[in-house]
């Protein structure tokens, strides 16, 4: 799943998550960006695949 903010674009890969959610399963909902719980992390996508596994 990747996300685009600006020119920045970000990604949910399996490393971040912390087993009950899987990143096939997951769906981007247009809303606006709020602060307050953390559900998943998204990372540049310059990093993604190049940390863990998965």
């Amino acid at each position: 799943m990747a996300a685009e903010r600006g020119p920045i674009v970000c990604c949910v890969e399996h490393a971040d998550l912390d087993g009950s959610l899987d990143v096939d399963d997951m769906a981007v909902v247009p809303a606006p960006i709020t602060v307050g719980e953390r559900e998943v992390t998204a990372i540049p996508f310059s990093a993604w695949g190049n940390r863990a596994l998965g």
